[in-house]
Parts: C-alpha cells; structure tokens; sequence
C-alpha cells in the first residue's frame, strides 16, 4: 500500500489535469458532434421510448460532466502511474500502456451484454474508452517530452 500511495504522490497534477481537459473536449466532439446522431437513436430504443428528449433523465448534464472529468482525471492518473512505473520514455512506450489501460477498462462491458445494451452503444463507448486513453498517452508524453 505504502508503494502505491509513493507512485500516487509522484503524479504531476498538471499533467492529469491538461490530459483530462483534452479527454473532456474529445468526450464533448465525440458525443455531442460525431456520433450524436447514432447515440440519440440507440439510446432511445434502448430506453422504449420514440426519441431520446422523451426518456427519464435522472441525472443533470452537469453532474454528468463532473463524473466524466473525474474519470478522465483517473485515467489519467492510471496511466502516469503506469509510465512512472515501467519508466516509459517512448512514445510507443505510452502507447502501449494506454492500451493496456483500454484492455483494463473493458473488463465490465459484459455487464451492458447482460443488460441487452445496444451493440452500436458498446461500440461508440468501445471506442470512446480506446480513443480517451491514446490522447491521454500521447498528451502526457509531449508535456512530458517538453517539460512542461
């Protein structure tokens, strides 16, 4: 535990908070311009209803967005602590510990099979996740690489 909280303690908190910054903006580009259509679609069939303003919304869009930035933080963090314990100096380096990042966070997508979530939803999230996490990588090693 004690070597945990040491490598928690040597995060640069300005690192996680620009990667998290640019995971937020790609979240909104991503689910609000680029897939706003499909994801509007899908999730209203998947709530029963005939268009998506009509489902129940039991969370406000700013409550949303502060989970969404908190788990950006901690992909980020995920991720610096990854790179501080392998001693990643290449980008390749971060690349692949961003997609082992991904390949961790996938390990409960079998619950949204089991809840007979929409496929075309698992996959726009999928590739959410995948995208997050590799700006994530190369954010962190060209702040890194230019010693910001």
């Amino acid at each position: 535990m004690q070597a945990i909280a040491s490598t928690v303690a040597k995060l640069n908190p300005f690192y996680m908070v620009v990667s998290a910054i640019v995971q937020q903006m790609f979240a909104i580009i991503w689910f609000g311009w680029i897939i706003n259509h499909i994801e509007h679609y899908y999730y209203a069939a998947d709530k029963g209803v005939r268009r998506s303003e009509h489902a129940i919304q039991r969370y406000s869009a700013l409550l949303v967005s502060g989970a969404t930035f908190l788990c950006c933080l901690a992909r980020s963090a995920v991720v610096l602590m990854l790179v501080s314990t392998y001693k990643a100096s290449t980008l390749q380096d971060y690349q692949v510990i961003a997609f082992a990042v991904v390949l961790f966070s996938m390990i409960s997508m079998h619950r949204d099979l089991a809840r007979q979530r929409p496929i075309q939803l698992l996959l726009t999230q999928c590739v959410y996740e995948a995208a997050s996490t590799m700006l994530t990588a190369v954010c962190c090693y060209y702040l890194r690489q230019y010693s910001f």
